[in-house]
């Protein structure tokens, strides 16, 4: 086991599995490393402290606290994501480099993934745990090793999918009833969901290839009622303009609404 604090420097975390792998007696190992560079405070190793972010998030506080426009300061924070982002890309790539010339992918797997995404005002929010827009609920999600060949999945996928895809590459069998399904197999499209509860309303998302559905309600999750949002996110990825009053928009609910009380039940 490694533990390292937030707030550590990156390099830090970095040589902490450095000594986790070093230590390796040939038994099957699981490592998780968390860097916390795309999660506030945006923190990156050149600052001892996050000082600029503090600043900036006190002038958002304030924004919003008179309500005046938050624009602007959003625009400071996602520069300051961007700046995280950038650096983990930089220190994390020399080390994946570094493994990969050791051998450690010839026997062993790398999955890259995250949690959630960051909004920055797209619609009207900042950070997360808000109404699943795409920019809280779009990751990476990346794959590398042992029995993966070079491809894309044309296909919705889901951090569900993760356990039966590494338990298939393990030579294991994933256990029945799983929702999840094996991303190195070919697949057809299916309903994925998103949820978050947050100030005593609950916002769901259902997407079905390139059509999304977000509905809102105060208690109960239902896609058959109550406030609801239809996308297109290949014509609308920024998802700016509502067709839930166009043809099709209720019948997409209604299968969402049933595909969602199904799975509910798995």
């Amino acid at each position: 086991e490694v533990q390292v604090k937030n707030g550590a420097r990156l390099r830090d975390t970095l040589a902490a599995a450095d000594s986790f792998l070093a230590a390796d007696d040939g038994r099957p190992t699981f490592l998780f490393v968390h860097t916390y560079r795309v999660h506030s405070p945006y923190r990156r190793d050149e600052e001892t402290l996050p000082t600029e972010y503090h600043a900036v998030h006190k002038r958002l506080q304030d924004a919003e606290r008179t309500g005046d426009s938050v624009e602007g300061i959003a625009g400071e924070l996602k520069d300051l994501y961007e700046k995280g982002a950038r650096e983990l890309d930089r220190e994390l790539g020399g080390w994946l480099e570094r493994l990969d010339v050791a051998g450690r992918f010839e026997r062993g797997l790398l999955v890259f993934t995250s949690d959630h995404g960051e909004a920055f005002n797209e619609h009207g929010e900042v950070f997360h745990a808000h109404a699943p827009h795409e920019e809280e609920l779009r990751i990476p999600l990346l794959l590398y090793g042992a029995g993966i060949e070079a491809g894309d999945v044309r296909w919705g996928v889901s951090l569900i999918d993760l356990f039966p895809t590494l338990a298939a590459l393990a030579g294991a069998s994933a256990p029945e009833g799983l929702p999840g399904r094996d991303l190195l197999l070919d697949g057809d499209e299916r309903m994925l969901y998103a949820s978050v509860y947050h100030d005593a309303m609950h916002d769901l998302a259902a997407v079905f290839g390139t059509r999304k559905l977000l509905a809102r309600h105060d208690v109960q999750a239902d896609f058959a009622r109550g406030a609801r949002t239809l996308y297109d996110l290949e014509l609308d990825p920024l998802e700016q303009i509502d067709t839930f009053v166009r043809p099709g928009g209720e019948e997409f609910a209604a299968r969402a609404a049933r595909a969602y009380s199904e799975a509910a039940t798995i």
